[in-house]
């Protein structure tokens, strides 16, 4: 599928404008890493950035920020929780 983007250049410099860095794969394809720091509301961030990007692409074709306030998030795994010393 298309997806309406010219370059990941151009991806990489519109996440830019928004302080997020973006990993380049290709000419293509971006790469994006989260760790145990980021929250729902970057995820909505991401999403949004992408949606506002996307032609013809409205923001209330997205779940609403609202509709996550209040729901009961799994934690993380104790297996797979880091153990690093400088974690600590």
């Amino acid at each position: 599928m298309e997806s309406g983007f010219t370059s990941a250049d151009f991806i990489l410099a519109q996440f830019h404008k928004h302080g997020i860095n973006l990993r380049k794969i290709n000419q293509n394809h971006v790469g994006i890493s989260f760790d145990e720091l980021t929250t729902i509301y970057d995820l909505d961030k991401v999403i949004d950035i992408f949606a506002s990007l996307k032609k013809g692409s409205r923001k209330s074709d997205f779940t609403a920020l609202e509709d996550y306030e209040g729901r009961k998030y799994k934690p993380i795994g104790d297996h797979l929780k880091r153990t690093d010393k400088y974690m600590d």
